[in-house]
């Protein structure tokens, strides 16, 4: 049976008809003849674009293997992207992903906590940007009930029912790129941070990790996984032309990876010492998982950096919504499409 991909229209169109409305209204507002027609002009202009739109989808579905057969149906995008600068999506296929790309993590390195790192009765460990609490719930198995475990997180709504916390965790709503309560800093033995490599801008990782220090006690670990956007290992000419066109827009969209591969220098830059740090592919047996995982936060991050955009940028980001629609539906032996795993354990010395 042929595969049926449901392209996101709707929600382009939706945007360049508010644009034509709140043009229209302005000129209504003027109330001349010249102005009403300026306003009919830009309309047509509007439709152009959006014609311009479904002449490039069919561009990118003639890619695909000609057996196929496509359905192009007006849908609405399915991840609700909040206010503020976070751009992936918080519903319950986003925290699902979140789990699974916690799986992917544990697969890769074996632990959850890192094994240099002294495990204590009393020690106290924090999650930043904890997301669905996943990481703290899994090390809540393995550690002492009597080691004290919080997350933070910028918003509660992918916390798990209070009820369900283990006895010795906690999730509060913390900025970590605020001012931080007193009461948390210089207080954890460890400070866990994962894939923030889309929530924080390339300017942004000084103050995030000196947050991090603060809430150290001496002597205390820092432990980051990441994700190297900027090393992608693809394999595929669907996934290859796909990976090109993501790293066109996000440079257009001023997303900047690089600091990735920098992060245990600027980790040092900030007087920690670098214990260990890693960086490569993933096992043969775990390509797959990371590819799935990869699609579908690249889905929820194109759904996420629409908001505010020129109607051209607009449409740049929902033609890369039709390609990754297509890869998904790509036979999986056929494709590969991973990001570069790095790892660090740095810590406090006094």
């Amino acid at each position: 049976m042929c595969p049926i991909v449901s392209i996101a229209i709707i929600s382009v169109f939706e945007n360049l008809l508010l644009q034509h409305y709140r043009t229209r209204r302005s000129y209504s507002r003027a109330g001349s003849a010249a102005d009403l027609r300026a306003g009919r002009c830009r309309f047509s202009r509007i439709l152009q674009d959006l014609v311009s739109f479904v002449t490039k989808i069919s561009t990118v579905l003639q890619e695909q293997p000609p057996t196929w057969r496509w359905s192009i149906t007006m849908t609405m995008g399915s991840a609700v992207i909040e206010a503020g600068d976070y751009v992936l999506g918080r519903s319950i296929t986003d925290s699902v992903r979140n789990d699974a790309e916690h799986l992917l993590w544990k697969f890769h390195k074996g632990y959850e906590l890192h094994p240099a790192i002294p495990v204590s009765d009393k020690m106290r460990i924090a999650d930043l940007g904890c997301g669905t609490g996943i990481w703290l719930l899994d090390l809540a198995r393995q550690l002492p009930p009597t080691v004290q475990l919080h997350g933070f997180d910028v918003c509660d709504k992918q916390y798990p029912a209070q009820p369900r916390w283990p006895q010795n965790m906690t999730l509060s709503v913390i900025d970590m790129m605020a001012d931080l309560p007193p009461s948390i800093v210089g207080q954890y033995d460890v400070v866990h941070l994962r894939m923030w490599v889309n929530n924080v801008r390339d300017e942004e990782t000084a103050t995030l990790i000196g947050q991090a220090k603060r809430l150290l006690k001496p002597g205390g670990y820092i432990q980051w996984e990441e994700a190297d956007l900027d090393n992608q290992v693809t394999e595929g000419l669907v996934a290859e032309k796909t990976a090109a066109r993501m790293s066109d827009l996000m440079r257009r969209v001023n997303l900047n990876y690089s600091w990735v591969s920098e992060l245990p220098e600027r980790l040092r830059k900030e007087n920690l010492e670098v214990v260990e740090s890693d960086s490569g592919r993933f096992a043969p047996h775990l390509v797959d998982l990371c590819t799935r995982n990869y699609i579908l936060t690249l889905r929820e991050l194109t759904q996420g950096i629409k908001k505010g955009l020129s109607a051209d940028m607009l449409l740049a980001v929902s033609e890369q919504e039709v390609a990754l629609q297509c890869l998904a539906t790509q036979q999986k032996e056929k494709i590969v499409y991973n990001w570069s795993p790095v790892t660090v354990l740095a810590q406090h010395r006094v």
